[in-house]
């Protein structure tokens, strides 16, 4: 009894500690290195506890150029963190400093489940001489649209650098089939610009496209984003060809979605039919995220079928028709009960066969010895 009280115990104090709530705001900040330079944050710690013992701390790889107004905060309270550059850190590259919150566990806590959070602070320090980092976005879009183009540079080095930046669009087969330009800009230290445009996609097919941006700035930098152009089309890319003579079957009709946007009800009218007849049935609708792929799925009754068959699917989407043909065979499935019976008679017999032999030589031999 003592042992599941003590426990009961344990489990009401975790539970009771896991409860509490704390928070430090903002989670998360960005600084690019300028020597000498100084900033403050002013951070706010969030507790549900008024009396909580908070302890506040400095971590990272530049923690040593950092300093917070308070070392202790008791429940919610702020406190103000300075960042002073020095003239010079031999270590370019991203930087990260952890500014942290943790509970003071009190004599009947457990230190283990004490609460820590902690917000970031990111740094860059610039490389030597030039260096551009590039990015670019790109949604897929269907025929016709206006395609947002978001192109982005920041100057990553100690350089200043003058850009000049475009981008081209490439089908499938590799040709430049649009090209965009944008105005010439000269970027700081540290400074960050966005070129944005939209690519008009009326005339394009549809299919898979690459857009590959070039930041030109005595030297290149260049980044590409594959995207896609899609049409109002859902193709079929397989149907049954094979069941069972067997009483009622699935069949199925896989379909992928060529068209950027949703389709709702989506269904298939299929036609199995030879020479003697034919049988038509439809499938339930389904929904189509933008190039997705689902399968269909149909019911066939096979009990009066047997050989070959045509098979015709007829797609319904959008006020849209897709076609597609195939070929069913319907089979007698096999019997595995009479199978077992045969070739239990036969391996039968094949034993009784060699015994007989066995029994033959042995007297023949018998004979001889008299």
């Amino acid at each position: 009894m003592k042992r599941w009280l003590f426990f009961l115990g344990i489990v009401l104090l975790l539970s009771g500690t896991a409860s509490a709530a704390l928070g430090i705001t903002p989670a998360k900040t960005e600084f690019n290195f300028v020597p000498g330079s100084e900033h403050e944050i002013t951070y706010r710690v969030l507790s549900d506890k008024p009396d909580q013992e908070i302890e506040i701390y400095v971590e990272g790889d530049l923690a040593e150029y950092a300093t917070v107004s308070k070392e202790v905060v008791f429940g919610a309270d702020s406190f103000v963190f300075k960042l002073k550059f020095p003239s010079e850190v031999d270590a370019p590259g991203p930087h990260q400093i952890l500014v942290g919150a943790r509970e003071v566990p009190s004599e009947d806590q457990f230190i283990g489940v004490a609460v820590n959070i902690r917000a970031l602070v990111n740094v860059f320090i610039p490389y030597p001489g030039r260096y551009l980092e590039a990015g670019l976005t790109i949604p897929n879009g269907n025929i016709g649209d206006e395609i947002p183009i978001e192109a982005n540079a920041i100057n990553r080095g100690k350089e200043s650098l003058t850009i000049s930046p475009k981008i081209e669009f490439k089908d499938s087969s590799g040709e430049v089939i649009e090209t965009m330009s944008f105005s010439e800009v000269t970027l700081d230290t540290g400074q960050d610009r966005f070129f944005r445009k939209f690519l008009n996609t009326e005339g394009f097919s549809s299919g898979d496209y690459m857009a590959i941006a070039v930041f030109d700035y005595g030297e290149t930098t260049m980044v590409n984003k594959s995207f896609r152009i899609g049409s109002l089309f859902v193709n079929v890319t397989n149907i049954t060809d094979k069941l069972p003579k067997k009483g009622i079957q699935k069949f199925y009709v896989n379909i992928e979605s060529l068209w950027n946007d949703p389709l709702d009800e989506v269904y298939a009218d299929v036609n199995v039919s030879n020479d003697v007849g034919s049988i038509l049935f439809r499938t339930p609708s389904v929904s189509l995220e933008g190039w997705s792929k689902k399968t269909l799925e149909g019911f066939l009754d096979t009990k009066d079928l047997e050989g070959n068959y045509d098979v015709s699917v007829a797609l319904k989407y959008a006020g849209k028709t897709s076609f597609a043909f195939g070929s069913l065979i319907v089979f007698e499935p096999t019997n595995w009960v009479i199978i077992g019976g045969i070739v239990g008679a036969v391996m039968l017999i094949i034993i009784i066969i060699i015994v007989s032999i066995i029994i033959f030589k042995k007297r023949k031999k018998g004979i001889f010895k008299k």
